[in-house]
């Protein structure tokens, strides 16, 4: 119980931390937020990260016991919806300038390795073959939207709330569907 209360007051600090490291930016950081690490995370201007968002930046080990070093970059005025979940890590997450980030969404640089049946998941460490989430500029993710390893976001295209998006995604195109899959050109 107690180790518990202490790892709660220290997610506690590391979220009144960032908030104070960024106070000079014209940057909105919900105190209802949970940082789990403040190491490799940079933030631009007139960023928005809204209430009960957890942020967890963390290095992890590979199936080869190589470490996948966690980290998460924001540009200049970037929105994140209320509950986000950001999860960098064992991978780099970088959002662009001026995307829009719905509230919802799930962003996930890494995923477990399976790949031996006499070994449990839990046990296998993290697969390397994909990490890490690029979403460029001008993007707007909508509500709910789940975006996994290795995927990268072109500028100026809008994933539609509820989509799953498992690959690339061109610049200036629409992607909806679990997977996201094209729906049509921006105009």
């Amino acid at each position: 119980m107690l180790k518990l209360f202490i790892k709660r007051i220290l997610i506690s600090i590391n979220s009144l931390m960032i908030r104070l490291k960024y106070f000079d930016r014209s940057i909105s950081i919900s105190s209802k937020i949970v940082v789990k690490k403040l190491k490799n995370i940079s933030l631009g201007k007139k960023v928005v990260i809204s209430d009960f968002s957890k942020i967890i930046v963390e290095d992890l080990f590979d199936q080869n016991n190589c470490i996948l070093k966690g980290e998460f970059y924001v540009g200049d005025n970037v929105y994140l919806g209320e509950f986000a979940n950001i999860r960098a890590t064992g991978g780099k997450i970088v959002i662009s300038n001026d995307t829009i980030v719905a509230q919802f969404v799930s962003l996930i640089a890494s995923n477990h390795n399976y790949s031996d049946k006499s070994i449990l998941i839990r046990l296998q460490n993290f697969n390397s073959k994909k990490t890490g989430i690029n979403i460029g500029s001008d993007v707007w993710i909508g509500t709910n939207v789940v975006i996994l390893p290795g995927v990268n976001i072109g500028n100026s295209s809008i994933i539609a709330a509820g989509s799953v998006v498992t690959s690339d995604v061109p610049a200036n195109t629409i992607y909806a569907g679990v997977p996201a899959k094209f729906i049509k050109n921006r105009e």
